[in-house]
């Protein structure tokens, strides 16, 4: 089992990841030239003939942008006043089901798909916690991994503890 560290300016995280990803395969490939996961992404986008741009998407995915609406915080990229405002009538934790992303999706047919949308849900997590951190610090949340087997639903959220509610077990 292969573990992966990342922190932010006071932690080091550990993540467990049970498989060995396409990148770690290429760069054992390539061990004599030196290869970096940045020019593994190199190659990706250019044999693959990706637009680049997709790098800005992930990083908003990495890294996002927040509105805020009615003292709560919310993805810019999913916030929308209709869903709001369905879900504060039905009295759920808004916060918790607007910032919902699903991670799976983007590891369907993939041989670990599960472990993997597991692995960088958490690794998101973290990130989205030192991001919430760093632009809400008077602020508290809970940034929790999503988690329904079943479905095969993986992902991540987050809400203000001050508007905690229970949740369905995730």
């Amino acid at each position: 089992m292969k573990d992966t560290f990342f922190g932010n300016r006071e932690k080091v995280y550990k993540v467990k990841k049970p498989f060995q990803t396409e990148i770690e395969r290429w760069k054992k490939l390539n061990k004599e030239n030196h290869f970096s996961s940045y020019d593994y992404i190199f190659h990706v986008l250019k044999i693959k003939e990706v637009n680049p741009d997709i790098l800005f998407a992930f990083l908003n995915l990495f890294w996002p942008e927040f509105v805020m609406h009615k003292d709560r915080v919310f993805l810019k990229e999913e916030f929308e006043l209709e869903k709001f405002e369905e879900l504060e009538k039905r009295k759920e934790n808004v916060e918790y089901w607007i910032n919902l992303v699903l991670i799976s999706p983007y590891f369907e047919n993939d041989d670990a798909e599960e472990e993997k949308a597991k692995s960088l849900s958490e690794s998101i997590a973290k990130i989205w916690q030192t991001k919430l951190e760093n632009d809400f610090f008077d602020r508290k949340f809970n940034v929790l991994c999503y988690s329904k087997p079943e479905n095969g639903d993986f992902g991540l959220t987050f809400y203000q503890t001050k508007y905690e509610k229970p949740q369905p077990s995730t």
